[in-house]
């Protein structure tokens, strides 16, 4: 009679066996086998029915064995005191005998589940060299079924993907199991990075590389049946088309050329790390962000201008707008990168100006005035120190800025068109607004192309900025005196000569500083005699004033010079004095004669 500790205890005959041997693969790795039993089996109730009468002993037999074909696969059948392993009844069928009195009969099906035999050639196999040892150590015997699959996708920008999808279910009936564990358990396992297969037509495909696909971080998708207790498992891994050995990457690029002429190119891309390690996507930004600038600048240099007439100018190497992405789920990065050929853009800041120019027709000036500000890349920082970028930018605009601009308005006139040699840019003032934390410098300077200012190479001969000189003559006189003749009246006597005329000089210059004129008075001789030269050509060119007149004398009648402490000012003051008698209208050739005052040439004072 059967008992019910988890032990089926059954008499019988007739009892035919199958097996049913379950594998990975074609004969490949029997992972567990149902032994199928088909037993013709008794009750025997004569001794439980002494009255010899009735059904009731061979009744409450066929109840306990029907108790006993639950889904449970813990009970043990031991048949004519044979055991046969752990399964469950499939079906019973007691319609043979209807009259069961002393002795009854029935028919079942039994399944018992044995784990199958995975030979240990399977680790030596260069495909799953970790499989037994995985196997072995999960109950495979309730194991109803399991496949295993493989795929590689490539894309037409040579990306690709790599999936391994995982499908088993469970038979039912084992008692207190936990099946969702159980399948995540033996998932793991199975497609944990060590388990992995060795794929060769994959690496002759080109798509798979073995160590990284190991390395590599993975995106798993999971699916339960809990009525069916079927489950699905499945690795995916993307790989982008570039890249190096730890990381791969992505990227696409635009231009876009201004209304102002300026073009910008733009470079959208992704980083992503080919392993576990999020720091190899950061290696892989710096390293392909580093090399942005070039392949925007050669496409900058190759469509710049669109229409196909000039090529543009080369971007500067400071990107105008960097931003990124951070998935550190994903172990990606996605970043994008702006450079311009606009030159206000630096390497060091963003330089923006404005500029005007006014001409003075009367006196023959031409002033340049510049209005800019300078913002340095960075934050704003209690060490804010620009005065070298600063000074970079406004000693630079007479060297190239301004004399461009200048060039440009002298075009304008057809008799000139460029700035000549001898014209002098001299900047006049500046100012510099210089925040103490930062982050915006503006600052102002005004230009000037005027006679009075000296050459740099004169400026740092005779220590002077400018000079300017006036003149302002009292001409002389013709000598002339009346007589009274009785009889004929006034006679005008002509003397043909002059009173004394005078011509009064003004020579005033700036003075470079060099140190506090009150401690420290400076030595002037050079200046002196630099402004008295300039003097003396002044007077010098008396006669030619007086075209019409002969120049008899010109003497220095008086001389001076003044010195501001305050600001460097220095003026010298001459008079000089001459004389002339008229043209000659009687045909004497006399000529212009000029009588020094004192013996020697006019060289110093």
């Amino acid at each position: 009679m059967p008992t019910f500790d988890n032990v089926i205890n059954l008499s019988g005959s007739a009892m035919a066996i199958s097996y049913e041997n379950k594998f990975l693969g074609e004969n490949f790795a029997n992972y567990s086998r149902i032994k199928k039993l088909t037993l013709k089996g008794h009750v025997d109730s004569r001794s439980a029915n002494t009255d010899f009468s009735g059904v009731k002993e061979s009744l409450t037999s066929y109840k306990q064995i029907l108790e006993s074909a639950h889904d449970h696969t813990s009970s043990q059948f031991i048949i004519n005191g044979r055991s046969y392993g752990n399964g469950r009844i499939l079906s019973i069928d007691f319609s043979e005998k209807n009259n069961p009195i002393r002795m009854g009969s029935f028919t079942a099906d039994i399944e018992i589940y044995e784990s199958g035999n995975i030979f240990d050639e399977v680790d030596g196999n260069a495909l799953y060299p970790n499989l037994k040892t995985t196997l072995d150590s999960h109950q495979m015997n309730f194991l109803d079924s399991m496949s295993e699959s493989f795929s590689f996708n490539g894309q037409e920008d040579d990306s690709y993907n790599y999936s391994h999808s995982l499908d088993f279910k469970y038979i039912s009936g084992q008692s207190g199991t936990d099946y969702v564990s159980l399948a995540k358990t033996l998932a793991n396992s199975i497609l944990e990075s060590n388990n992995q297969p060795n794929l060769p037509f994959g690496e002759y495909a080109g798509l798979y590389d073995e160590a990284l696909y190991k390395a590599s971080k993975h995106k798993y998708n999971e699916s339960y049946d809990l009525v069916d207790l079927s489950f699905s498992f499945s690795k995916d891994l993307n790989f982008l088309p570039n890249g190096a050995a730890t990381y791969s990457t992505t990227e696409t690029r635009s231009l876009v050329r201004s209304a102002e002429g300026f073009i910008d190119v733009s470079e959208d891309g992704q980083v992503k790390s080919r392993t576990n390690d999020f720091a190899q996507a950061e290696l892989g930004l710096s390293s392909t962000t580093g090399a942005a600038y070039a392949r925007c600048n050669l496409m900058a240099t190759n469509f710049g201008l669109l229409d196909g007439s000039t090529a543009a100018g080369a971007l500067s190497t400071q990107y105008t707008a960097f931003g990124k992405t951070i998935n550190r789920q994903q172990n990606t990065i996605d970043y994008n990168l702006t450079y311009t050929n606009n030159p206000r853009i630096s390497s060091s800041g963003i330089h923006e100006y404005s500029q005007s120019v006014s001409e003075d027709f009367s006196n023959g000036v031409l002033s340049v005035s510049e209005n800019g500000t300078y913002r340095p890349y960075g934050i704003k920082s209690t060490t804010f120190n620009e005065t070298t970028a600063i000074k970079a930018i406004i000693n630079n605009s007479a060297n190239s800025r301004i004399t461009t601009l200048i060039s440009n308005y002298l075009s304008s006139y057809s008799e000139t068109t460029s700035i000549n040699s001898a014209d002098k840019i001299k900047r006049t003032n500046y100012s510099i607004e210089y925040p103490k934390h930062g982050q915006t410098i503006s600052y102002s300077c005004d230009y000037s192309i005027d006679g009075k200012f000296l050459s740099p190479t004169d400026t740092a001969a005779y220590g002077l900025h400018s000079v300017e000189m006036s003149s302002s003559d009292s001409s002389p006189k013709i000598m002339r005196k009346s007589f009274m003749i009785p009889g004929q009246g006034e006679l005008l006597q002509e003397g043909y000569q002059t009173e004394v005329g005078t011509r009064s000089i003004s020579v005033s210059a700036q003075k470079t500083r060099t140190a506090n004129y009150i401690s420290s008075p400076p030595d002037l001789q050079v200046q002196l005699d630099y402004l008295y030269q300039v003097a003396i050509e002044e007077m010098l060119k008396i006669p030619m004033h007086y075209p019409n007149n002969i120049i008899k004398e010109v003497w220095i009648s008086s001389c001076s010079f003044d010195f501001a402490s305050a600001n460097g000012q220095i003026s010298v003051d001459l008079q000089a004095s001459f004389t002339m008698v008229g043209v000659d209208y009687m045909g004497n050739t006399a000529s212009h004669a000029i009588t020094k005052r004192t013996p020697g040439n006019y060289t110093s004072l």
